[in-house]
Formats: structure tokens, sequence, C-alpha cells
């Protein structure tokens, strides 16, 4: 958790917002606005 902290510090809500947006299940779920499972938090890639 220290190191999300250490890498997000700073980083606005837009700018996280933008992050996020670039991750493959939120593409995936884009339309379909539904909500996504923890299980893919080990799938991130900018953590």
């Amino acid at each position: 958790m220290k190191d999300v902290v250490a890498k997000f510090k700073g980083i606005k809500t837009k700018g996280l917002t933008e992050i996020s947006h670039k991750e493959k299940r939120w593409k995936e779920n884009e339309k379909e606005r539904k909500l996504i499972s923890y299980r893919y938090a080990f799938e991130l890639g900018e953590v």
C-alpha cells in the first residue's frame, strides 16, 4: 500500500481517472458500467 501511495501522491482526481481509464478491465467494462472485481487488482498496469 505504501508503494501505491508513493506512486500516486500528488496526482489529482482527473489524473487518477485518466490513469484508471487506460486499464484493460476498465476498457472492457466501459459500456456496461458494472462494478469491476477486486480480483483484477493484480492485473493493474500502472501499479
